[in-house]
């Protein structure tokens, strides 16, 4: 009885060419047990269909967004593996339509007359990350094994969603920190999805050292391992380019800023021989050391237009707490990969000198 209603409501969703009645049908659509009914990959695509990716002119297309997702998110907590490929389709699509209007949005933020669709479309980005986020625990091991190609176009839609989401989000007072906190989930969910497959990476990567040529051309064709590494390296370049980004924001951002290079760190030890030929880690160590450079420059300027004669230690202390940081990941990167930091010996050297001047000078 229930599948049968599901289906009628569908169909009259589909039919209707009123926002404002599809809103209504969905929300009872939502309310149906839906569980074990095997029409519900195909309710998922039609989700996605109903999902225009223009971005939209009023509230009632954001009401309506709403009110889909909440129908793929009751879907997403069934959790069944024969919905992870429409699961993908379906964030594919939503997460750059969110990027696209949270830029929209922002801009005007100031006319009165957007404020209830502003919020409305706020309130749908804050469930939109959050259902991300569970997306990856809930789809992970099956969306390697059916559409690996789409899974990496997945992760790459979520990392620029977030990448947004950090450049807009004290823009957007009322939601910034649930939607800061929600992004920090994105984040790491991906990471968490990379550690559960490292041990695949790790295995072919010692297939490769034994079958020597033949397992090379495994890891460059399109296969699940390829593409694993493919999101292994992207995770670890949008999370370099989110902790810059978060390093920037005058400590507004600080739980980013952790989680971010925090999120670096883990995948890089995933599989050092692999990511040594993949992974620029002579460029990541330079935006750490260009971090700690711009802590000191600012400290120091700071403390030369203080009328004190004297800097307390607890004041130095502050000043030093991102310098420690930076540097402490600095130095597990080069650590990691010390040929790769060899590259970059003569930019180490003159940080070092660069911090040890500023503690002689406090001294």
């Amino acid at each position: 009885m229930e599948k049968n209603n599901a289906m009628m409501i569908l169909e009259e969703i589909k039919s209707s060419d009123l926002i404002e009645n599809r809103v209504q049908l969905l929300t009872q659509l939502a309310q149906l047990d839906t569980q074990g009914d095997s029409d519900v990959p195909s309710f998922l695509q039609s989700l996605t269909a109903l999902w225009e990716d223009v971005t939209c002119l009023d509230v009632s297309q954001c009401l309506l967004n709403k009110a889909i997702l909440h129908v793929a998110s009751k879907y997403l907590a069934l959790d069944r593996s024969d919905c992870s490929q429409y699961f993908l389709a379906f964030g594919i699509k939503v997460s750059p339509w969110c990027g696209k209007h949270l830029y929209m949005s922002v801009m005007s933020m100031e006319e009165s007359q957007e404020e209830e669709h502003s919020n409305i479309f706020f309130q749908l980005l804050l469930d939109y990350l959050r259902f991300s986020a569970s997306s990856f625990t809930a789809i992970g091991k099956i969306c390697f094994v059916s559409d690996e190609a789409s899974a990496v176009k997945f992760v790459s839609e979520q990392l620029n969603l977030t990448k947004e989401v950090i450049l807009n989000a004290k823009k957007v007072e009322s939601f910034s920190s649930e939607i800061l906190k929600a992004v920090q989930g994105v984040i790491d969910s991906i990471v968490r999805l990379c550690k559960e497959f490292s041990p695949t990476v790790n295995q072919c990567v010692n297939e490769m050292k034994i079958n020597g040529n033949v397992g090379i051309a495994r890891m460059e064709e399109g296969n699940s391992v390829c593409n694993l590494v493919s999101i292994i390296t992207m995770g670890i370049k949008s999370m370099s380019e989110l902790g810059m980004l978060a390093a920037r924001d005058g400590g507004n951002l600080v739980t980013i800023l952790n989680t971010s290079w925090k999120g670096v760190i883990t995948l890089l030890q995933i599989d050092k021989h692999t990511l040594a030929s993949k992974v620029d880690v002579g460029e990541i160590i330079l935006k750490l050391i260009s971090l700690i450079k711009e802590s000191l420059r600012f400290a120091a300027e700071a403390w030369s237009c203080s009328a004190k004669e004297n800097i307390s230690a607890t004041e130095a202390r502050r000043v030093f707490l991102p310098v420690k940081f930076y540097l402490i990941n600095a130095v597990k990167v080069a650590a990691l990969f010390p040929s790769q930091a060899s590259m970059v010996f003569k930019e180490i050297s003159l940080c070092i000198l660069m911090i040890s001047a500023n503690q002689a000078w406090l001294g």
